[in-house]
């Protein structure tokens, strides 16, 4: 492994990588993947699905030297990825969230996670591997609220919760079939 990338959690010989958003102060801090709030909302119900990490995946994040990912930040993570599809290590690739997508497949363009979330696609920098695309897990997480003015609004945050959940739920149905 390139000793630039943020330390990996999960199997080593996974078939899946799984690729996270950006660490956290937490996950910054720790050099590890999947550590904040919203993102261990995320493994909880892959767990409940049956869907273990330590036995289905190995987890990258999408960005090496902080919150913010930036083309630099995220190259060592994308020439990783690339190496592992040339090699054809993992027939299945998944990215949590469009910040993910858009640094590693996306040429840091943004996505319209609308049509993605849920999708299973095929890329030419992965051949014959699939790419499935979950949404962004912000919205799993307690305290989250997109407009800064529901954020008193209990009942909003509530819903946008459960809708999250559910929304993963699903996904998390297609890629059990996927694997």
């Amino acid at each position: 492994m390139p000793p630039a990338l943020t330390q990996m959690l999960g199997n080593p010989s996974a078939r899946v990588l799984l690729i996270s958003p950006p660490a956290g102060e937490v996950g910054y801090e720790e050099n590890l993947p999947l550590v904040g709030r919203a993102e261990r909302a995320f493994v909880e119900i892959l767990e409940a699905h049956r869907l273990a990490l330590e036995e289905n995946f190995l987890c990258v994040s999408c960005s090496r030297w902080g919150v913010k990912p930036s083309k630099a930040s995220c190259e060592p993570v994308r020439e990783f990825v690339e190496a592992c599809g040339k090699e054809k290590l993992f027939p299945l690739y998944v990215c949590l969230g469009g910040v993910a997508f858009s640094h590693i497949f996306g040429g840091g363009k943004k996505p319209s996670m609308r049509t993605l979330a849920g999708s299973t696609l095929h890329l030419r920098e992965l051949p014959g591997a699939r790419l499935f695309v979950f949404n962004d897990p912000d919205p799993l997480a307690p305290e989250y609220s997109n407009r800064p003015q529901d954020r008193r609004e209990d009942a909003f945050r509530a819903r946008c919760q459960e809708d999250a959940q559910v929304q993963f739920d699903r996904h998390c149905l297609i890629l059990k079939g996927l694997l």
